[in-house]
């Protein structure tokens, strides 16, 4: 019986700091999705160009994929009655430019209120790439926290590695 405790007590010892190694490293990729979008936003994106709340709107629709609107919600949907989508989004009014040819974009409620001034920035090489300024701190926060989980796991694993290990890495001296 104590043979099999003792075996037990081995692979305790291996599989608890293993398994939080395994969740850092989830933690870390998941923070590693955000912050690349956040950097290439950053690197990408460096032209602005102002827009004015025109308008909040709310709504159901059949038709997802044909008006910038269906567009819209057709990325976050919320399924209202009868299967047809309901979503709430503000409309923006862009100052267009030479290269910035949107005169209209949709963003979630959240974004601004009627009549408030948004700040967009776009990349001058693609501009159907571009982001507002208010959302480009979501990326940074949610890359921030997540890496701050994922250094937290590590240095758990570590003293978990270290509490389970400490008759090896710290053996007793004999007294002679």
């Amino acid at each position: 019986m104590k043979k099999k405790n003792k075996n037990n007590k081995k692979k305790e010892k291996i599989f608890i700091p293993n398994f939080t190694l395994f969740l850092a490293l989830i933690f870390f990729l998941m923070g590693a999705f955000p912050a690349y979008g956040y950097w290439s936003m950053r690197k990408n994106c460096t032209y602005e160009t102002k827009g004015i709340v025109i308008s909040e709107e709310s709504g159901k629709t059949t038709d997802l994929y044909h008006t910038v609107e269906g567009w819209y919600i057709s990325r976050r949907p919320g399924y209202g009655y009868s299967g047809r989508y309901d979503k709430h989004w503000i409309k923006i009014e862009v100052e267009t430019d030479s290269i910035f040819k949107h005169e209209y974009l949709y963003a979630d409620v959240g974004y601004g209120s009627k009549d408030d001034e948004i700040i967009i920035r776009y990349n001058p090489n693609n501009p159907d790439e571009y982001y507002f300024a208010v959302s480009y701190n979501g990326y940074k926060s949610t890359a921030m926290v997540l890496f701050f989980i994922c250094g937290g796991m590590i240095v758990l694993s570590v003293f978990l590695f270290i509490h389970y290990n400490r008759p090896l890495l710290f053996p007793k001296k004999k007294d002679k």
